[in-house]
C-alpha cells in the first residue's frame, strides 16, 4: 500500500494549503509594525516582528506547491516521477531559499541600489528571479498535456492568462522596481502576481479532487 496521497486528495491539501497562505499573509500585513501592503513585498514579512510566522507560512506555500505538482503531474503524465513534478520541486525549493535567506531591511519607499545589498540579500533576489523565469515553463508543460484534454477545458484559460500575465509583468517588476512609481506600488503588484499562482493552484487542486470524486 502506497503512503503517497492520489491526485484528488493531493490537489485537496495543495488548494487548502494555498488558501491558508494568503489568509495568513494578508492577515500578517495588516499587524506587522510599519508594513505596508502597497510598498513591501510579500518576503519582507520575515524581516518584522512576526518573521517568524511568515517563515512558516512560506513552508506551507511550499508544500502546497509540491502536492499540487505531484497530484497534477501524476494525473496528466500517469508517473509518479515527472517533469511537472520536479518542476513544482524547484519552486518550491526557491520558496524555501527566499524564506530563509531573506533580503535586507530597507525603507521600502527607497530606491533599492542592488551594488550595496548584502550577499544573503543578492541570493534573495536571485531566488526570486528563479521563480519568476520558472513559471511559464512550467505552466507551458502543463498545457502541452492537457490542452488536448476535456477534463481540463476550465483550466486551460486562466493557465494561459497566469503564464502570460505573470511572466510579463514579473519579469517587468523585477527590473523596473527602482522606478519612483514602481516602488511606490511593488508590493501591490507582487501580491497580485502571487494571488495569480494561488487562485491556479487553488483551482487545480479542485479540479484534481473533483475528477477523482467523477471517477471514484
Amino acid at each position: 500500500m502506497s503512503i503517497l496521497p492520489s491526485s484528488g486528495k493531493a490537489g485537496a491539501i495543495g488548494a487548502l494549503l494555498s488558501v491558508v497562505f494568503f489568509v495568513v499573509f494578508m492577515t500578517l500585513g495588516f499587524v506587522q509594525p510599519e508594513y505596508s501592503h502597497m510598498r513591501n513585498t510579500i518576503s519582507s514579512l520575515v524581516l518584522g516582528e512576526y518573521g517568524w510566522i511568515q517563515i512558516l507560512n512560506f513552508i506551507v506555500l511550499s508544500a502546497s506547491v509540491v502536492f499540487i505538482g505531484f497530484g497534477l503531474g501524476k494525473k496528466i503524465s500517469g508517473k509518479k516521477y515527472n517533469s511537472t513534478f520536479l518542476a513544482s520541486l524547484f519552486f518550491s525549493a526557491c520558496v524555501i531559499f527566499i524564506a530563509l535567506v531573506p533580503t535586507d531591511k530597507t525603507d521600502p519607499r527607497e530606491i533599492i541600489a542592488f551594488a550595496k545589498l548584502s550577499a544573503t540579500a543578492r541570493i534573495h533576489h536571485f531566488f526570486v528571479l528563479g521563480m519568476i523565469l520558472v513559471t511559464p515553463f512550467m505552466l507551458l508543460d502543463v498545457l502541452r498535456k492537457i490542452r488536448k484534454n476535456k477534463e481540463w477545458l476550465s483550466i486551460i484559460a486562466f493557465t494561459y492568462y497566469v503564464l502570460i500575465f505573470n511572466f510579463v509583468i514579473g519579469l517587468s517588476w523585477y527590473v523596473l522596481v527602482n522606478f519612483e512609481h514602481i516602488t511606490n506600488t511593488k508590493g501591490l503588484i507582487q501580491k497580485v502576481l502571487a494571488a495569480n499562482v494561488l487562485v491556479w493552484l487553488a483551482l487545480v487542486g479542485r479540479k484534481l479532487n473533483q475528477i477523482e470524486r467523477n471517477n471514484s
